[in-house]
């Protein structure tokens, strides 16, 4: 399964998906960050017991400007991917990242 999420007005955009159903929004991480400090994407099926594998990337044509990404299991949803983006200097930021879920 894949996804790509761009930075919308609101923070995390589902811009497609491989899977129906997929959806992507704002997610609260560790206590101590930012309120708004990742993306949880979550798809139609558990995904508990998968490989996440992310990356900075653009949703369009071009390159990105450098970053990084961390995922996690999603709290609260066995379906749930949780992305933290941060920019080239390691400073929490919402960036558009692509997503690869293997099961």
């Amino acid at each position: 399964m894949s996804a790509v999420v761009g930075k919308g007005a609101e923070g995390c955009t589902l811009l497609r998906a491989t899977q129906p159903g997929t959806n992507a929004g704002i997610a609260v991480g560790h206590p101590g960050t930012p309120k708004a400090s990742g993306c949880s994407v979550v798809f139609p099926r558990d995904v508990t017991h998968c490989t996440y594998v992310a990356g900075i990337g653009d949703p369009h044509t071009g390159e990105a400007p450098a970053g990084f990404t961390t995922t996690a299991s999603a709290i609260g949803t066995p379906r749930g991917v949780f992305v933290m983006t941060r920019d080239k200097q390691g400073d929490f930021a919402i960036r558009p990242f692509h997503l690869q879920v293997v099961c």
